[in-house]
């Protein structure tokens, strides 16, 4: 193809038009493939703007396209932590899926923000799954497999902070190498990664959840307590019978 090749392209052009749709029309094979398999509606996320002007979508996509090489979209799954985001990097021949939730708030240690994550997944089968971590303060992102962080999860950690992530995005990246070059080979592959990266990661992941308030334990001092009245004395005026 000749963006894998460096080639200046138009996003007007007949090979980026016919691209797209051919894109377009696999997301969709995609998801209805997708609520098969869960027996849930899965359905690809647009915009308002792409809903009510679906040429705008088009536009926009042929523009990234030629632009950076690649396609994306995101799926939304009912009820799971996140939506399902699907990237074809065609300059880099690889496919990209991933889903991210909100990191802990309620910790001081980012070790243990991967580590809550990591438990998800503890009996799950991480083959070229990794964890990519969002750091605050324009600290950009790092990323290291899902084994190596059960072996050691500071790695993920930037070299001397002491802040934690603001997320954290669970990914697999899958090489498609020289079958990206074929239309059958690079649906089958793309078709295949969606519904094993369900299985193994996304019907794992939980949002975390803020503890539920504790009732307080500290006493008042004698001073400071109101005056108790019994049951019986508060409500006398209720239960007694008229004479």
């Amino acid at each position: 193809m000749s963006i894998q090749n460096g080639a200046t392209v138009s996003k007007n052009s007949e090979m980026v038009i016919e691209s797209v749709g051919a894109w377009h029309q696999l997301l969709r094979q995609l998801a209805l493939d997708l609520s098969i398999a869960i027996g849930e509606s899965v359905e690809i996320s647009l915009t308002r703007e792409n809903i009510k002007d679906p040429e705008s979508l088009l536009t926009q996509e042929a523009t990234q396209l030629i632009t950076s090489g690649s396609l994306d979209t995101e799926l939304t799954i009912p009820n799971a932590a996140s939506k399902l985001k699907v990237t074809a990097d065609v300059a880099r021949k690889v496919v990209f899926v991933s889903m991210k939730v909100d990191a802990p708030k309620d910790t001081k240690r980012a070790t243990a923000s991967i580590n809550w994550l990591l438990r998800q997944l503890r009996n799950k089968d991480v083959g070229n799954l990794s964890i990519r971590a969002y750091w605050p303060r324009k600290m950009g992102t790092t990323i290291e497999s899902i084994e190596a962080l059960r072996e050691d999860p500071s790695i993920l950690v930037p070299e001397g902070s002491n802040v934690i992530p603001t997320s954290l995005e669970v990914c697999r990246v899958i090489d498609l190498g020289a079958r990206f070059k074929g239309a059958r080979t690079f649906v089958e592959d793309v078709s295949a990664v969606i519904p094993s990266f369900y299985k193994d990661a996304g019907q794992e992941l939980s949002n975390w959840m803020p503890k539920a308030p504790s009732l307080k334990t500290e006493k008042l001092p004698v001073s400071d307590k109101p005056k108790e009245q019994t049951a019986p004395t508060i409500f006398s005026g209720l239960f007694s019978k008229k004479r």
